[in-house]
């Protein structure tokens, strides 16, 4: 059964989890604006949430205080903060719609699966290697896009980017399947409601797969 308790909010892995919603508001600010200092404003933001993200773990095993709350805010706020600021990216940088939209399908079919594992056996999914490994890909290609300007190395890290949201996504989906006890049958109905909106994605969006016109 889910054990949510008000006092586990005050849990320094939770604050830390919350704090990070809060950087979106100097990120959006400072990508609005031009030149070196705005950049690395931009930069230092984007590190020390990236920092609140290894650290909310840490705490939690050094304190003790692993709590379900913290399973739901953790994941929570980094599919928040990567996909809301990497839209101020694309709005204020040019960075690539295609790749925001893939990201931000896949967090939501996390989300759903996650749901119906909890409605149905009380169970919160913790993020595996292969969320961290993409959440870690996506900041990572957002803080070099910001500091690039052009460099070839970025495309390089888009395309990983991509590949580590269709991997992490498709190691959630079938970690679903276990947990929902989903037959052969249904598992192939719903591989292709997942692949089918990411056709639509690249297909609607050509030519921004890149951040290229």
């Amino acid at each position: 059964m889910i054990d949510i308790k008000f006092r586990h909010l005050f849990y320094v892995p939770n604050l830390l989890s919350i704090l990070r919603f809060f950087f979106l508001i100097p990120i959006y600010h400072y990508l609005s604006k031009t030149g070196t200092y705005a950049d690395i404003m931009v930069l230092l933001c984007i590190a020390v949430a990236a920092l609140t993200d290894i650290f909310d773990g840490y705490f939690a095993r050094m304190l003790n205080q692993k709590t379900d709350l913290g399973k739901i805010l953790d994941p929570l706020s980094d599919k928040i903060v990567i996909v809301v600021g990497m839209l101020g990216l694309v709005i204020h940088r040019g960075f690539p719609l295609a790749l925001v939209i893939f990201l931000g399908y896949r967090d939501l079919m996390i989300l759903i699966g996650g749901l119906m594992i909890a409605k149905r056996s009380s169970e919160i999914i913790e993020s595996n290697v292969w969320g961290k490994a993409n959440t870690f890909m996506a900041a990572t290609t957002a803080f070099v896009f910001v500091l690039s300007d052009g460099w070839w190395g970025t495309y390089i890290l888009m395309v990983i980017t991509y590949l580590s949201i269709l991997f992490s996504g498709t190691a959630y989906m079938f970690r679903g399947f276990e947990k929902l006890q989903v037959d052969t049958g249904m598992r192939f109905l719903w591989g292709i409601m997942f692949l089918i909106p990411v056709f639509l994605i690249f297909y609607f969006t050509p030519g921004h797969l890149l951040g290229m016109s």
